[in-house]
């Protein structure tokens, strides 16, 4: 879904990362199972991390300097 990955991609743009709650509820996706491999080879990378209990999912500082590898694993 175009938006879906618009909204994952627009957000963890942000400082903020994604609130995978709101995706859930916008969108009626479990984001932890349908994104489990991407995020894991992100995490092995030290490109994201897990924030607020694990509900948001960010970029690392090293993940921002390569948003870009990031951001095509959710496409």
């Amino acid at each position: 879904d175009i938006q879906l990955e618009e909204c994952i991609f627009m957000g963890l743009r942000t400082i903020d990362g994604i609130n995978i709650e709101e995706i859930k509820e916008r969108f009626g996706v479990d984001f932890k199972k349908k994104y489990s491999k991407e995020v894991t080879e992100c995490e092995l990378q030290n490109l994201v991390e897990w924030t607020e209990n694990g509900n948001v999912l960010r970029l690392t500082a090293k993940g921002m300097q390569f948003g870009n590898r990031v951001f095509e694993k959710f496409m």
